[in-house]
């Protein structure tokens, strides 16, 4: 017992000696700091276009050359042979980088340009009383540039504009046109119809990015939640009148698919796929007496009617949203890049 309490007294002694700090239970372990790594945002987006010209030399893709081309116009027949386009190495920043710091990860923003870039092209063109063997065409390209764009944030911001372009056109809610029409000789008016939640849309999951030759692909998916219809409904028969009639539908599931494109040549950033999915509908019907069976030709013919117009807003208004918020941004891009 006296000699454990030597040996302690020692060690904490030495310690003292040595300026090493002491606890009680065991020593502590030193903490040594957590290495910093800065990172210059010009220098790192300067490298990796570096990096670029330096794969496109090695590669020789600059000059690259273009596919043999046969095709006929107003039964004419041209060729396109021997095409080179040139300059894809003289790749540069552009305009000054946007760094933006938050609490995961940090993101460099910047765009670029490919200055002198050229395509050369032989052209051989065949019709019924001349040919033309030694044709040739020079193209100059003024202006190719670009910005390097992060998927999540380039469909987030496609889905913003939709919401904003939909509250702005007082497009939520949608009003229906009215409809009148007959089934089994009963006449039957839909009135004050109304679309709500068009504005609800917002991503589902990951975006998925696909990098080609060509073009940039994303791929993602969204979902517009919340859509219901509310719609009057008059019906006249023979025997009754229903003119207080009144039909609300909710739609469960409303999702979406869409790519978009982003030619590396022209820089048109476009839609490449756009589909929709609506999932069922769930009804419920006031004032119309005995025509609300379930199963009736009367009932089925109104939920009908009033399903056309939603699956024409997602399918066709919807994609139009899409097309101009596309057009909206690529301008909104390349101003920035300017």
């Amino acid at each position: 017992m006296f000699q454990n309490l030597i040996f302690t007294f020692t060690c904490v002694l030495f310690c003292k000696l040595i300026n090493f700090p002491v606890t009680k239970g065991l020593l502590p372990i030193p903490q040594l700091p957590k290495p910093v790594l800065k990172i210059n945002g010009s220098e790192l987006v300067d490298k990796v276009l570096a990096h670029v010209r330096q794969k496109v030399i090695a590669l020789r893709l600059d000059p690259m050359f273009l596919r043999n081309l046969k095709f006929l116009v107003m039964k004419d027949s041209i060729s396109l042979r021997n095409g080179k386009i040139k300059g894809l190495s003289n790749i540069q920043r552009a305009g000054p980088l946007m760094v933006s710091v938050a609490f995961r990860d940090t993101k460099f923003r910047s765009g670029f340009s490919v200055t002198d870039v050229e395509v050369d092209q032989d052209v051989q063109i065949k019709t019924r009383n001349a040919s033309y063997p030694n044709g040739h065409i020079h193209m100059d390209c003024e202006n190719v540039t670009g910005y390097q764009m992060n998927g999540s944030e380039l469909v987030d911001k496609v889905l913003a504009h939709i919401r904003q372009r939909i509250i702005a056109r007082r497009l939520d809610p949608m009003v229906i046109p009215n409809l009148k029409f007959l089934v089994l000789k009963e006449s039957i008016s839909l009135r004050n119809g109304k679309i709500k939640g068009l504005s609800n849309i917002q991503r589902v999951g990951p975006v998925m990015v696909n990098v080609s030759m060509r073009d940039t692909k994303f791929r993602s998916a969204f979902s517009v939640t919340d859509v219901n219809v509310d719609q009057d409904v008059q019906i006249k028969t023979r025997n009754a009148s229903y003119p207080n009639g009144h039909t609300h539908m909710d739609c469960e599931n409303v999702t979406g698919y869409q790519v978009f494109k982003l030619s590396h040549l022209t820089q048109a950033l476009t839609l490449d796929e756009f589909k929709i999915s609506v999932g069922d509908f769930n009804y419920k019907t006031t004032g119309l007496g005995e025509m609300a069976r379930k199963g009736s030709k009367t009932l089925t013919t109104i939920i009908d009617k009033t399903k056309d117009p939603v699956l024409t807003v997602f399918n066709v208004t919807f994609k139009m949203l899409v097309n101009v918020a596309l057009k909206a941004l690529r301008s909104a891009l390349l101003a920035a890049v300017g």
